[in-house]
């Protein structure tokens, strides 16, 4: 059973910056991440999902699906969906690099920009898209994979 974690390290006005691994073995990086900021009273596509762990699927409908599919052709069996979290629909992990290509969602990245003193960034997400997709999809099982949300800053 694969067990992944986002440490989100830093948040500022406007987003949230962390680190994922799989933690299933031996605790192994994979990536950054970008989401957007906290808000006590959810903001409809600019508030991060709350802290806590989630079970990963695949959805393989809409329009991220059909464009995920054009993009990476034979690797996408579907868009990585963080289900059952309260109050928020269609989690998905996917591509992008600033708050606005968020909404809500979970990007992936293979370098970051600070937000401390400007507006938090990924960068180099597809190629880290592809590479953690890969290895998400690559072993997922029978047994739920779980992805925990853990608040360090």
């Amino acid at each position: 059973r694969m067990k992944l974690k986002v440490y989100r390290y830093s948040t500022s006005p406007d987003s949230t910056l962390g680190i994922m691994y799989d933690m299933t073995d031996t605790p192994t990086f994979l990536c950054y991440t970008l989401e957007d900021t906290f808000h006590e009273e959810k903001i409809y596509g600019e508030t991060r999902i709350p802290q806590g762990e989630y079970i990963l699927k695949l959805h393989a409908m809409g329009s991220f699906h059909e464009r995920y599919g054009k993009r990476f052709g034979a690797m996408h069996k579907g868009m990585i969906h963080v289900t059952d979290v309260p109050g928020f629909s269609y989690i998905l992990i996917h591509c992008g690099n600033t708050k606005d290509d968020t909404h809500g969602c979970l990007l992936l990245g293979d370098g970051t920009m600070q937000n401390a003193t400007e507006e938090g960034q990924v960068i180099q997400s597809t190629k880290a898209y592809r590479r953690v997709y890969k290895h998400i999809v690559d072993n997922l099982s029978d047994e739920p994979t779980t992805l925990e949300y853990i608040n360090v800053a």
